[in-house]
């Protein structure tokens, strides 16, 4: 299960302001309606095809560049919440996954070049590859592998990833380069779960050396290895193993600097400046700007992330599902799309892509619907249920824009939000810690390649941070991860999703419209990877010209 569930929100709705003022009280709008999953809005983004490789010229090797990211780094460590785009850019620069993906979404080796599983799904083979070492000269091997595992599973840790390895009884290494992996429980989805962080293999030597610092000092097998963390500074490793499509070394770069500018107009600024070569944004306005310019190489990415509002199922008010309902239908997707997107974004109600062949249009998603919202905010306040909470995000001016929004739509049904606003680390500790301190928030849906949504909304998942539970859904999540049946697998999940559409545990707004904007002389964008949004590996990043 590949699914990054808290990629903060960075999304610009500016405009919207004028739209909310225009909404009528009976579930109407002057200007559109949420009409649910069959929604007649665009979806068509400005210029150009999507998730598309850039290439230019032969790579040349040598150089250095600048890229700058959305936000601050919240965690370096595959233990920790690697929570956003550059969280994973540069996690994916130090370290290598077990296993990857390739540009069609199917599954390939990394670390491990083959796999093998029992009948039952409960015990797992890796055969891991040979020759390989970590950047601080440590053997990579299957007694690595065991070593990680048994950080990750340690308490003392922490790992955002406990509940999750919680299910893994036993990691024996049967010699130098084979690991087998035990379950508590059935998973046929095992080996694609390795492809996230807790595929992503740390040096034993560094673990132990730096102990609860080791955030600050990760050292990995990948294409770069980290010489700074304030400001963020990669070095080359002269020693990678992989090679590109033509059999060329990599990485081509001698040297990368991340810098974070949360300001995406800063950002293009700074691109148009010559002060970063490289910038990633979630904002639409900012991709139709640098697309119209004309100056850059623009690579334009879409997919099952979306932008969402998470809801913490366990505290007030909103254990109560009457009033995540409410929530949910008191949002007005399509008017959020047509004013300040220009109808390029498309509505998101699954947790799949529209395109993806496990989602169901015909759930049962809630829509825009003022006069059932408000039925339902009245039937809870008279039960005592408040009707005021605290809606948290990271500070930005895009998340104020975007809370700001929310905050108004859901006041005409007679939901009142105390918008809060905190630093990147803060808010993703609030939302992944142990206590899950927030009451709701905005977020970000990651990618879904295959139907097991285990790990983001089982009772007893990691990721489950809006502290969902039902035992019906608990148990098709557990039978989905029992069969390889692709058409049983497509039911169960069909079900799932009608649960999730009734339940609403949290909600998704908008497929999110991500893009990396380049100077012209940049090249070597790979096609994005499906881990998060907007993911590349920078070791296929080269100079032109």
């Amino acid at each position: 299960m590949l699914r990054s569930r808290f990629a903060l929100v960075a999304a610009t709705i500016c405009m919207v302001v004028v739209a909310v003022s225009c909404s009528s009280d009976d579930g109407g709008s002057s200007a559109t309606k949420d009409t649910g999953s069959k929604s007649t809005s665009s979806t068509t983004a400005p210029a150009g095809e999507f998730n598309q490789a850039f290439d230019q010229g032969t790579p040349k090797d040598g150089g250095s560049i600048k890229i700058g990211v959305e936000a601050e780094i919240a965690s370096l460590d595959p233990a920790g919440a690697l929570a956003d785009v550059s969280d994973y850019d540069i996690a994916l620069a130090i370290y290598d996954p077990l296993v990857d993906y390739d540009t069609k979404g199917n599954l390939v080796p990394g670390l491990a070049t083959k796999w093998s599983g029992s009948s039952d799904f409960k015990t797992w083979t890796l055969q891991l590859r040979k020759g390989v070492q970590f950047t601080d000269g440590t053997p990579f091997n299957a007694d690595a592998v065991v070593k990680q595992f048994e950080r990750l599973k340690d308490p003392a840790t922490k790992c955002t990833c406990a509940a999750n390895v919680a299910h893994i009884t036993k990691v024996e290494a049967q010699g130098d380069s084979t690991v087998a992996f035990t379950l508590d429980e059935a998973n046929a989805f095992f080996v694609p779960s390795l492809n996230a962080a807790i595929g992503l293999i740390a040096s034993p030597t560094a673990t132990a050396k730096y102990g609860t610092d080791y955030a600050r000092h990760p050292v990995g097998t990948g294409a770069f290895s980290l010489t700074s963390y304030d400001p963020i500074v990669l070095q080359k490793n002269p020693n990678y193993w992989r090679k590109d499509a033509q059999g060329r070394a990599l990485p081509h770069l001698d040297k990368i600097t991340v810098q974070p500018i949360t300001e995406n107009t800063i950002r293009l600024q700074s691109l148009a400046a010559g002060d970063i070569d490289l910038m990633q944004v979630g904002d639409t306005n900012t991709i139709i700007k640098a697309i119209q310019s004309g100056k850059y190489t623009v690579q334009k990415i879409t997919g099952g992330s979306s932008t969402s509002v998470s809801m913490n199922n366990r505290k007030p008010p909103f254990n109560d599902v009457r009033m995540r309902q409410a929530f949910a239908q008191a949002v007005n997707r399509d008017e959020i799309n047509n004013i300040e997107y220009q109808g390029s974004r498309q509505l998101a109600y699954s947790q799949f892509a529209a395109t993806s062949p496990w989602y169901d249009a015909d759930a049962g998603w809630l829509t825009y619907n003022q006069k059932k919202a408000k039925q339902l905010v009245a039937a809870a306040k008279a039960d005592g249920v408040s009707t005021t909470f605290t809606l948290t995000c990271v500070t930005s001016d895009e998340s104020r824009k975007l809370l700001n929004i929310v905050k108004q739509q859901i006041a005409k049904v007679g939901l009142t939000a105390n918008l809060e606003y905190v630093d990147q680390g803060t808010y993703v500790h609030k939302l992944l810690d142990a206590d899950h301190s927030f009451v709701a928030g905005c977020s970000r849906n990651g990618e879904n390649l295959t139907p097991d949504l285990y790990d983001g909304w089982h009772t007893d998942a990691s990721f489950n941070a809006e502290g969902y539970h039902n035992p019906k859904s608990d148990k098709i999540m557990e039978d989905i991860r029992a069969t390889a049946d692709p058409k049983e697998q497509k039911k169960l999940v069909d079900d799932l999703q009608t649960n999730l559409a009734n339940d609403v545990p949290a909600f998704p707004l908008l497929y999110d419209l991500f893009a990396n904007i380049a100077n012209k002389d940049i090249s070597g964008l790979p096609v994005p990877k499906p881990v998060t949004l907007g993911v590349i590996t920078f070791a296929d990043l080269y100079r032109v010209g």
